[in-house]
């Protein structure tokens, strides 16, 4: 997982321009823990099996603090 988040974050600083993932008709694709629906995060949080979210969480907080301007933490 560690391998996978540091192939995201050095994506991300290697490129110098904006991409958008959608296409022409504005529809995207979502990946991994991402597509979760609700009721699946409820039952996680129930049985307290909260690790991909918290993943998830800290892969997309990563890459906004790398691509947002003046944001550090």
């Amino acid at each position: 997982m560690r391998y996978a988040l540091a192939v995201l974050v050095v994506s991300f600083l290697t490129h110098g321009s904006s991409t958008f993932g959608a296409d022409a008709g504005g529809n995207y694709a979502v990946w991994g823990i991402g597509q979760a629906s609700c009721h699946q995060f409820t039952k996680a949080y129930a049985q307290h099996a909260l690790q991909n979210y918290t993943h998830y969480l800290a892969g997309y907080l990563t890459a906004f603090n790398t691509l947002t301007d003046g944001v550090y933490q």
